[in-house]
């Protein structure tokens, strides 16, 4: 690591936890004022800023292009491809959305008191039971206002442009909700996936990086068949076509 690598590092992270504490801290403040029902209203505003803030200091760039030409609305619940830490600040930044994430993260300094203020669905994979409360909790929230939940069907991050195999919580859960779906491809540039590392050791990796540009390719709302098996199919394919456009995006823009 050079000199400058290492001093990028060290400010980024502190930064990260310096931003993550004063937003939460101005945000707590906020939610004495304002009754519980309400929350949903302000919440995201201070996520999206914190995403945008977190975008910046890592100076990472968004290619972002929708695929009905400008942001729709009514979606209420978001699926995308995995890759990295950094798809949730990217796609807080543009949803603003209540992320599923893992149970670890709950108990984190800062950045887990953080999570819960968002409404952050926790889940323990490796139980059953937890697995079986979160899609109760993700079926709750989709039926309620405010921003929509954004999911990582693969539940695992990928390398590259591979989609995994979606998973059927998430369709299960959604089932004869009604609700509209939207499908999102990211592509990143190579080398900067999350693949077989921890992610204290990620952290440091894309930290010391000079930044980059990531594509994002959001697809058109739609709504599901009410079967999970063939949802999960379904959406998958639309990721699947997603991701590469962005990645034709990311070659086109030579980034």
């Amino acid at each position: 690591m050079t000199v400058a690598e290492g001093f990028r590092l060290i400010w980024r992270v502190l930064i990260l936890f310096c931003v993550t504490a004063v937003i939460t801290a101005i945000g707590t403040v906020h939610s004495w004022f304002v009754p519980k029902e309400k929350h949903y209203i302000y919440a995201p505003a201070y996520f999206r800023a914190w995403a945008k803030m977190l975008l910046t200091v890592f100076s990472v760039k968004l290619d972002l292009a929708f695929e009905t030409g400008a942001k729709s609305a009514g979606g209420q619940l978001v699926l995308s491809n995995h890759s990295s830490p950094l798809d949730i600040v990217i796609l807080a930044f543009v949803f603003q959305g209540r992320f599923l994430s893992q149970i670890e993260i709950r108990d984190w300094p800062v950045i887990g008191y953080a999570a819960r203020m968002v409404g952050t669905i926790f889940v323990d994979r490796g139980n059953a039971v937890s697995g079986l409360k979160a899609m109760t909790e993700i079926r709750a929230q989709l039926k309620k206002p405010g921003p929509p939940v954004v999911l990582f069907p693969e539940a695992i991050a990928s390398g590259g442009d591979k989609i995994n195999r979606f998973r059927l919580g998430a369709f299960s859960a959604a089932k004869n909700t009604g609700i509209m779906v939207v499908p999102v491809g990211l592509a990143y540039p190579p080398g900067t996936e999350w693949i077989e590392e921890t992610f204290v050791q990620h952290l440091r990796r894309v930290a010391v990086r000079s930044g980059g540009t990531v594509a994002v390719r959001v697809g058109a709302p739609y709504k599901l068949e009410d079967n999970p098996d063939e949802d999960a199919k379904i959406a998958r394919g639309k990721v699947e076509v997603l991701v590469n456009r962005a990645r034709a995006g990311l070659n086109k823009g030579q980034v």
